[in-house]
């Protein structure tokens, strides 16, 4: 079951590092089934950044993910992963994200991967 998070503490503890800005923002969306997590940071109407922390993998991942996709309201998901992670970009890409090329960022190469149109 996918269920929206509004306790700092509980999304912080699954993704790994404080996430109490991400969270108090009441325009981000913090989804989880209490092992996998998204958080999408609003970045205009319709519009966020996703960044995902997964413990599932292969086609339980795949599942997860897409219901997470189906919860939020958003015309346009868009996040840079990196490109030593090969199997983050597999993911992106089984989610139904297009790749837009590959993009230096303070942090190291990324692929920057957008999903548009995903509300009906």
């Amino acid at each position: 079951m996918i269920r929206r998070v509004t306790d700092s503490a509980e999304a912080s503890d699954i993704y790994g590092e404080d996430l109490t800005a991400l969270v108090s923002d009441q325009r981000n969306v913090c989804l989880t089934n209490g092992k996998d997590i998204a958080i999408f940071a609003f970045r205009g109407p319709g519009i966020f950044e996703g960044h995902l922390r997964f413990v599932s993998r292969g086609r339980e991942a795949i599942k997860v993910g897409k219901a997470m996709l189906a919860e939020i309201d958003a015309r346009m998901i868009w996040g840079p992963t990196p490109v030593h992670l090969r199997h983050a970009r597999w993911f992106q890409r089984q989610l139904g994200f297009v790749s837009h090329g590959i993009m230096a960022t303070p942090a190291g190469d990324c692929e920057l991967f957008v999903m548009e149109d995903i509300c009906p």
